[in-house]
């Protein structure tokens, strides 16, 4: 019932509220704070606006470590410019992706082909 549910939801809440004010940098923090989510996932969104007039998404994750690194790596594609974020969308459409997110897995080659023909994205 819902006493049930609220007591589930204060206790994630104070497990949370934990893990966010444990010592440790604020990545080690995140991640134990995930952790208490449980079956959570994450996304890294690109703002690449000033390219494409919109931003870009990566695959949906399961891990935030996974996430963290990948969202290194679109900071640094987003410093670098047009060339690095169109490798960085490039290498995100060739991941494999749980399937209860509906998408598929591309080949290099179609990869390519959208990059060439303005599909990124």
């Amino acid at each position: 019932g819902s006493v049930q549910r609220r007591e589930e939801a204060l206790s994630l809440l104070s497990r949370l509220r934990q893990s966010m004010s444990a010592s440790g940098n604020l990545e080690q923090r995140l991640v134990a704070a995930a952790e208490a989510f449980g079956s959570a996932s994450f996304v890294v969104t690109l703002d690449a606006r000033r390219w494409l007039g919109r931003a870009l998404e990566s695959p949906t994750f399961r891990s935030l470590h996974e996430t963290l690194r990948w969202r290194r790596e679109a900071e640094a594609a987003e410093a670098a410019g047009w060339q690095s974020i169109r490798a960085l969308w490039m290498d995100w459409q060739r991941l494999a992706r749980p399937l209860q997110f509906q998408h598929r897995r591309r080949s290099a080659e179609e990869v390519q082909r959208l990059a060439r023909v303005g599909g990124v994205g």
